[in-house]
């Protein structure tokens, strides 16, 4: 059996990724995943600098913003022992510096864009649970697309968000996924998908780092890691 881990994350669409920073210090937490996501090169270097001082020790997945530099991946191996990071597609977001020798380590993310063009110029797939079943509940396409991949493609690491019952438009799609739970039920959709859980897990949420752990303790009594 794999010998999957759960990891807390610090995500920057709310904003809050100073004040969680500031709790991972106070909780112990010394090993967490980060989403840069909407940060620039400045905020992201604060980030990092802040993640030091809070006394983390360990990152094992990142994802990857598209204007982030071979030297910042360099940095976070380094100083943080990333092994693995994601992307989204060049349709969504393309590029700006050439990350090829990166290529083992980065694995590409299902979103609401098809992936099986690029999949292959990295090193497989980044697995986002909740934007699947997501697409599976909206009848989309791409549901079929990812199945695929899933049998086909090495798993590499994989995002961990909450379903609801009533969705949000966005991109024209209607969306089930959230990235902020408010009952800890709305993780139960995951178990239909646990044999394609990787190593590396990482809880794309807003909610408190707090928050984060028990949804941690919860999800690891679920599926029994």
């Amino acid at each position: 059996m794999r010998n999957m881990a759960i990891y807390p994350a610090i995500t920057t669409t709310k904003n809050n990724w100073r004040q969680n920073l500031k709790d991972a210090k106070k909780l112990g937490v010394a090993e967490l995943c980060l989403f840069p996501t909407v940060i620039g090169p400045e905020e992201r270097q604060e980030m990092f600098a802040r993640a030091i001082e809070a006394g983390i020790k360990s990152v094992p997945f990142v994802h990857l913003r598209s204007d982030m530099s071979v030297e910042e991946i360099n940095f976070l191996i380094d100083n943080f022992g990333t092994k693995v990071f994601n992307i989204h597609s060049k349709k969504e977001f393309a590029l700006l510096h050439d990350l090829s020798v990166f290529k083992d380590k980065i694995f590409i993310e299902n979103t609401l864009t098809s992936i099986s063009e690029d999949i292959d110029d990295w090193a497989g797939l980044c697995f986002d649970v909740s934007h699947h079943e997501s697409r599976r509940l909206d009848g989309s396409l791409l549901f079929d697309e990812v199945t695929q991949l899933l049998k086909t493609k090495t798993i590499g690491c994989c995002h961990l968000n909450v379903i609801r019952e009533e969705p949000f438009i966005y991109k024209g799609a209607n969306c089930y996924d959230y990235h902020y739970f408010f009952n800890l039920k709305e993780f139960d959709y995951c178990v239909k998908y646990k044999k394609h859980l990787p190593e590396i897990i990482a809880l794309e949420l807003e909610n408190s780092l707090g928050e984060q752990l028990e949804a941690k303790k919860y999800l690891e009594k679920l599926l029994g890691i």
